[in-house]
């Protein structure tokens, strides 16, 4: 166990090129055959108390029994990698004792996160004196999970996504034309 989750960590720091083919130490086939029997299994986005606050209300509303907690990397993380496994952990204490969490998952690709975020972010710039990643970073974040929900059998993806904080809307919720 303590291997693993120092190679999680690893995995986390090194952010190597990590999408579709998830390590087997990771995820085992077994596991993998096991995921796809699960009806009440869901993935989960690890990114923050909004991602936590969507798993707990996901158990309530839709009922899942299994959450699989994923963290995906991105070209802009800072802070203690500390702060991921410990939201898997309050998330675990605010569920109901049948609801099992495994073990996070943590994956990602630089490439296409910089092929979304950094490549023309100087041109963006120039032309319309403005540029966010939001997009392509929410766009990255998202897509990433795909491959990895229809390895499982095409379950589902809860994710943290709100239209506002605190009554501001946030660029990657404004509706298409606005």
């Amino acid at each position: 166990m303590a291997e693993s989750k120092s190679r999680v960590r690893d995995l986390f720091l090194d952010k190597p090129e990590c999408i579709i083919n998830l390590p087997e130490w990771m995820i085992s086939n077994e596991q993998i055959n096991e995921f796809r029997k699960q009806s009440g299994l869901a993935i989960i986005e690890m990114a923050g108390r909004d991602s936590v606050a969507a798993a707990i209300k996901s158990v309530k509303e839709e009922g899942f029994t299994d959450l699989l907690p994923t963290y995906v990397y991105t070209g802009t993380e800072f802070g203690s990698w500390a702060s991921v496994p410990e939201a898997v952990a309050r998330m675990k204490k605010q569920l109901p004792a049948n609801v099992k969490v495994h073990d996070l998952l943590v994956f990602g690709s630089p490439g296409f996160w910089q092929a979304l975020n950094g490549r023309y972010a100087g041109e963006l710039l120039n032309k319309y004196g403005f540029y966010t990643p939001c997009i392509g970073c929410h766009l990255y974040l998202h897509s990433t999970r795909i491959p990895l929900a229809v390895l499982l059998g095409n379950k589902p993806v809860i994710t943290g996504e709100r239209e506002s904080h605190d009554g501001r809307i946030k660029i990657n919720q404004i509706p298409r034309g606005t």
